[in-house]
């Protein structure tokens, strides 16, 4: 299997185990409050922040990369940010 496939089939699987583990969390903190469910919620929480967001904004990051350079370069940037907070307010 191609080496970026690998990667992709590995997170896939890292991201079920710990999904898997905060189902199991929140079924244990139906019946009973416990130190096990306690620490399976914080694992899912820490993974969930360490490496879902971070892959997130990894992804958005290549492809507006060019874009973005594009809009600083031409000061459209700071335009339409100012656009939207007016929009906004």
């Amino acid at each position: 299997m191609h080496l970026f496939l690998q990667t992709l089939m590995d997170e896939h699987k890292a991201a079920v185990e710990a999904l898997d583990a905060f189902e199991e969390a929140l079924e244990m903190r139906q019946s009973v409050v416990s130190r096990e469910a306690d620490k399976k919620l914080r694992d899912f929480f820490d993974f969930f922040d360490n490496h879902i967001v971070r892959r997130n904004h990894e992804e958005e990051a290549a492809p507006f990369t060019l874009q973005r350079r594009h809009l600083l370069e031409n000061e459209e940037l700071d335009e339409m940010l100012r656009q939207g907070l007016e929009t906004v307010s």
